[in-house]
């Protein structure tokens, strides 16, 4: 599809009211993934512009606030210490990653499993018996 100013101006036109992306399409004569992949060179021909004037986006930076590290005494990064011992310990995790008390099972695994004999049975299923449970 060609797209002259006239239909990009019509498309964001139709933007700004909240038409979508097929409903577009269909009254510019072409496919919404046209339209998709309009909208997003045109979003990232606006990234791409210089600003108006370099001395306006410095007062934006100073007055954005601080970020507040999370609460408690140290950042949840800090909680991370690198392991050596990946092969030997269950790598199941408990809890829910970037919560605070996350961690992995750290049980004894099973040889060549990355999962302690409880985790590796809830890993390891075989496809007959998935069909099986299914049923």
């Amino acid at each position: 599809m060609r797209w002259t100013q006239e239909k990009v101006t019509l498309l964001q036109e139709l933007l700004n009211k909240g038409v979508s992306f097929s409903g577009i399409g269909r009254q510019l004569g072409c496919t919404k993934s046209a339209v998709s992949g309009k909208v997003s060179q045109l979003k990232k021909s606006k990234e791409d512009a210089p600003p108006a004037t370099p001395s306006s986006a410095a007062p934006v930076a100073a007055a954005l606030p601080e970020p507040k590290p999370p609460s408690g005494s140290e950042p949840l990064f800090a909680q991370f210490v690198p392991r050596n011992d990946r092969t030997q310990t269950c790598l199941w995790p408990l809890g829910e990653p970037g919560e605070r008390g996350f961690h992995f099972c750290d049980k004894r695994s099973v040889p060549g499993k990355s999962y302690c004999e409880e985790h590796a049975a809830l890993a390891y299923v075989k496809v007959r018996d998935r069909r099986e449970v299914a049923a």
